[in-house]
């Protein structure tokens, strides 16, 4: 076995150690998803939200228009729900917005779109 120097990054897991404990967060993960969310969303990176999802908010499969684009959807669902993993804070709203990953809408995608302006204020 091989000794490769100490642990920094591993899963999507960023790894702070010192001579007395470890440090992990997913501080860069919630970077890159905040990055990828805002390719062609800015208006995401400028507010900010106190909760993952709307109060109430009652989806249907079909409400709204058909997306053009539904890989993207689908990627940021996947992201999230990795991510979900270790913030429980998320995952009554991505389980939600998971459901739609086969006939999304519009409306849709203003719900899911949420879960990373949420993140922007929980990103440390």
């Amino acid at each position: 076995m091989k000794d490769l120097r100490s642990l920094r990054y591993f899963l999507d897991i960023e790894v702070a150690s010192s001579s007395r404990d470890y440090l992990l967060s997913q501080q860069k993960y919630i970077a890159d998803i905040l990055e990828r969310a805002t390719l062609s969303d800015p208006f995401i990176a400028t507010t900010s939200l106190s909760t993952p999802m709307e109060m109430n908010l009652k989806l249907q499969h079909d409400d709204g228009d058909p997306l053009s684009q539904p890989t993207r959807y689908r990627e940021l669902v996947g992201v999230l729900v990795y991510l979900s993993a270790t913030c429980p804070d998320i995952a009554y709203a991505v389980h939600i917005l998971s459901q739609f990953v086969s006939s999304l809408t519009s409306i849709h995608y203003a719900a899911l779109i949420r879960v990373p302006r949420y993140l922007c204020n929980t990103i440390t």
